[in-house]
């Protein structure tokens, strides 16, 4: 029976001895025919908080994410109505970039499939840059280090805090508690940070109420209230930073969403599951250029600033039908928007001593109002042809329509896993996709095929078909090692001088690991990472912030130490190197291209210690920790203000997590 392994590995974690935890968790998966273990095959063990154990925490301890996005992959292989590998897959996502869209949406999908339980959803997970914030360092703060093994009527608060250089900080403080058939939460999350430059800074706030209510074992209906409010600088980092950086741009964004759903489990083979979103969103961007002429008594200041009000109603059902031989998960969605947009333009002369300015010398002002109507429909269904070999085969269309962009769509989904030998997984898939608008960024369609995920961050509408093949070995119980290879080829609208174009967009990204752990104290990981982002040119591409390419090299390096006294740490060194290509010339890419470049090593370090009795951890970080000084190209995206996982200047942060 798993049962002793499967607990004994999570009394491990907790007490800071994550490497003999993997190695209990390996036995226990191994005892249950290969599967995920989420719970215990005794009755008397039948517990809905034991089911919700975030096992994705032990890999994330060790720092062997590809380790959890393997058994994340493998767990929704045999069981897509497990919340609980819904969930470890949402919490392995976090720090990936570009993955905000997947990550979300796994966690909507493990809240809609969740029993009650006591162990809530911290605010902060629901928002998209969270995985930037972790990436830096306060935003890993995690409320599942400490989640009760039993769950019973009474109330809990967790308070997480950090503190740093730069003026960083960030808290989190959830209540939560269950009585009966009902749980509930109220959650609070804040995040600044001043930046290392002028107008660098960053602020976030996030409030969250959850209430879930259980009618009967078998069907429950949730509501959820969020609000967040986001106000910062031109936060991206460029490699030429001093040209492209603006010291005026200002954005500000607000959202309010209320969402509801429902899941009933028709019997032990069926499902259906609801979901809705009621979501507004104000975004607003503005700044002041310095237009400058041959006289400088004739420069002028010109105010610009783009408000998008909208107003958006997302509805989604799936329905899951999963014998012991094959999966088949079917599932339509509707989608309705208002974008109200306003652009303004304000022109003044700059008089000496160019501290003054004039009356207006010319306004412009232009209102725009466009609807978006989107549906989509999908199934997808996986063979168990073999013990040791799966196949995944989808279908899914999307018309996606406003007053710029009418498309129609059919997405064929292929993908295979095969295991030929214990503990080899050999993965591969072919698909097509197209970005859709989400109101929250989030919906309940599976997001991943075989393992290689289909929804990436982006502009809407923008087409792509995929392909990836995947490796992952475990020849001893000590080592793993593997990696992927994964190329896009899309098309995304951009706007030409007034006119809606499809711009050609190609990524590869390419991924090698080994994993090693020496002793059961001390943890090894390495990685290779490679990624390519590449555009054809435009019109409008002649900007220092749009590049027309980014081709990045990064090889981590990560030594981690546990006791179990409590006491943990670890070193990171991490080499970067990274071409950009830049297109200065404003009419034709032969005008003149920039080939800018840098290379670099970064090293952090961390010493934490866990409190007894699991009341909570207290840590001390330094990133850069020899200050190095360097230049790095944040990759393009669209989905708002984007924090760079690398800083040019040392930064320290403490923090503490407490749980009672």
């Amino acid at each position: 029976d798993p049962t002793p392994y499967f607990y004994d590995a999570i009394l491990k974690q907790t007490t800071n001895r994550p490497v003999e935890a993997l190695h209990d968790m390996q036995k226990a998966i191994e005892l249950n025919d290969n599967r995920g273990v989420y719970r215990s095959k005794l009755l008397l063990d039948e517990d809905a908080a034991a089911r919700s154990a975030n096992l994705a925490r032990i890999y994330n301890d060790l720092g062997f994410g590809r380790v959890a996005l393997k058994q994340a992959w493998n767990s929704l292989g045999y069981d897509s109505t497990n919340h609980s590998a819904h969930r470890f897959l949402s919490d392995a996502y976090i720090g990936q970039p570009r993955f905000r869209t997947a990550r979300a949406s796994e966690l909507l999908q493990a809240q809609l499939l969740q029993p009650i339980n006591v162990t809530p959803v911290q605010p902060q997970l629901t928002s998209e840059n969270i995985g930037i914030l972790n990436s830096i360092g306060p935003g890993s703060l995690s409320i599942n280090e400490y989640d009760p093994m039993y769950t019973s009527n009474g109330a809990h608060i967790l308070l997480n805090g950090a503190i740093g250089t730069h003026n960083t900080k960030t808290d989190n403080a959830i209540l939560s508690g269950v009585y009966d058939n009902l749980s509930a939460s109220l959650g609070q999350f804040h995040y600044q940070t001043d930046g290392f430059r002028e107008n660098d800074d960053y602020q976030q706030n996030i409030y969250d109420a959850f209430a879930q209510y259980a009618f009967t074992p078998d069907f429950n209906v949730q509501l959820e209230l969020k609000s967040e409010d986001i106000k910062a600088g031109d936060v991206p980092f460029r490699l030429l930073n001093g040209a492209a950086h603006k010291e005026s741009l200002r954005q500000v964004i607000k959202q309010d969403t209320v969402r509801v759903g429902s899941h009933y489990k028709i019997d032990s083979e069926q499902d259906v599951v609801v979901s809705a979103f009621y979501t507004t969103l104000r975004d607003s961007i503005s700044e002041r250029i310095l237009r400058k002429t041959t006289d400088p008594r004739r420069n002028f200041n010109q105010d610009t600033s783009d408000k998008t009000d909208n107003e958006s109603y997302q509805a989604e059902m799936q329905y899951m039908f999963h014998p012991a031989s094959f999966d088949i998960t079917t599932g339509v969605g509707y989608l309705d928007s208002n974008n109200e947009i306003l652009e303004e333009s304000l022109s003044r002369r700059v008089l000496p001593p160019f501290t003054k300015l004039t009356s207006p010398l010319f306004t412009f002002s232009k209102q725009t109002q466009r609807e978006t109507h989107y549906f989509n429909a999908y199934g997808y269904s996986k063979q168990y042809l073999l013990p040791n070999l799966t196949t995944v085969l989808g279908l899914s269309f999307d018309s996606y329509n406003d007053e710029r962009i009418d498309r129609q769509q059919l997405n064929p989904k292929f993908g295979i896993i095969w295991n030929p030998v214990k503990n080899l997984t050999l993965r591969s898939a072919v698909f097509r996709s197209l970005k859709r608008p989400l109101t929250s960024n989030q919906t309940i369609e599976p997001t991943q095929v075989a393992g290689f995920n289909q929804f990436f961050d982006g502009n809407n509408g923008t087409t792509a078909w995929q392909g990836g093949l995947g490796l992952d070995y475990n020849p001893v119980k000590s080592i793993y090692f593997g990696g992927e290879v994964t190329w896009r080829d899309g098309k995304q609208p951009v706007d030409e001088n007034g006119i809606l174009v499809d711009q050609g967009r190609n990524e590869s990204a390419h991924l090698a690991y080994f994993y090693w752990l020496p002793f059961e104290w001390m943890s090894f990981r390495s990685e290779y990472r490679y990624e390519k982002f590449s555009r054809d040119f435009t019109l409008g591409s002649g900007d220092l912030t749009n590049p027309r390419s980014i081709e990045t090299q990064q090889v981590p390096l990560t030594l981690s130490l546990f006791h179990e006294s409590g006491f943990f740490a670890k070193f990171t060194g991490t080499y970067v190197n990274q071409r950009v290509e830049l297109v200065t010339g404003d009419e034709r890419p032969d005008k003149r291209l920039d080939k800018e470049s840098d290379n670099f090593w970064t090293f952090d370090a961390a010493l934490g210690y866990r409190l007894p009795k699991k009341i909570g951890i207290i840590s001390f970080e330094v990133r850069n920790l020899f200050d190095n000084q360097f230049s790095y190209q944040s990759t393009f995206d669209t989905s708002g203000p984007q924090l760079t996982p690398f800083v040019p200047e040392r930064q320290l942060f403490g923090k503490l997590s407490l749980f009672y």
